[in-house]
C-alpha cells in the first residue's frame, strides 16, 4: 500500500512541477487557444453547410403545403401520404430537416467538449502561471 501512495505522491509532485514549469503553461495556454479558435472555425463551417440544406427542407415544406393546400405549423405535424402528389417532396423536407438537427445536436456536442477542453487548459495555464514563483526558485525564471 505504500508503494502505491509513494507513486500517487511522485506523480502529484511531477504533475505540479510540470505544470507550475515556463514551458508547462505556455504550452497549456496555446493548446486552449488553438482548441477555442479549432472550436470557432468548426462552428463557421457547420453553419455554412447545414444552413442550405436547411433552407431547402423548408423550401421542400412550403411546396408540399402548397401542393396539399394544406399549412403545418411543424416538420413533425407533416404526414406524407402515397396518395398526394407532393408525396417525394413532403419525405424529402422531412429527411433534409432531420438531417440537419441531428448533425448539428452530434457537432455540438462536440464542439462543446473542444471548448471545454480549451478552458479547461486556459485555466490551468492560469494555476501554472501563478503557481511558478512558488515552486521555482528565482534563477530559474
Amino acid at each position: 500500500m505504500n508503494k502505491v501512495l509513494d507513486v500517487i505522491v511522485l506523480q502529484t509532485q511531477y504533475f505540479v512541477e510540470v505544470l507550475s514549469s515556463t514551458k508547462g503553461y505556455a504550452q497549456l495556454f496555446k493548446g486552449g487557444i488553438a482548441l477555442i479558435i479549432t472550436g470557432f472555425v468548426a462552428i463557421q463551417f457547420i453553419f455554412s453547410t447545414a444552413l442550405p440544406i436547411e433552407k431547402d427542407a423548408y423550401k421542400l415544406k412550403y411546396e408540399a403545403e402548397f401542393s396539399m393546400q394544406k399549412e403545418f405549423s411543424s416538420f413533425d405535424e407533416m404526414k406524407c401520404k402515397i396518395s398526394h402528389d407532393s408525396y417525394s417532396i413532403c419525405k424529402l423536407a422531412k429527411y433534409q430537416k432531420s438531417l440537419t438537427s441531428n448533425s448539428i445536436q452530434a457537432l455540438y456536442s462536440w464542439l462543446e467538449f473542444v471548448f471545454y477542453l480549451g478552458l479547461m487548459m486556459l485555466a490551468l495555464s492560469a494555476i501554472g502561471f501563478i503557481a511558478h514563483p512558488h515552486f521555482h526558485s528565482k534563477q530559474e525564471t
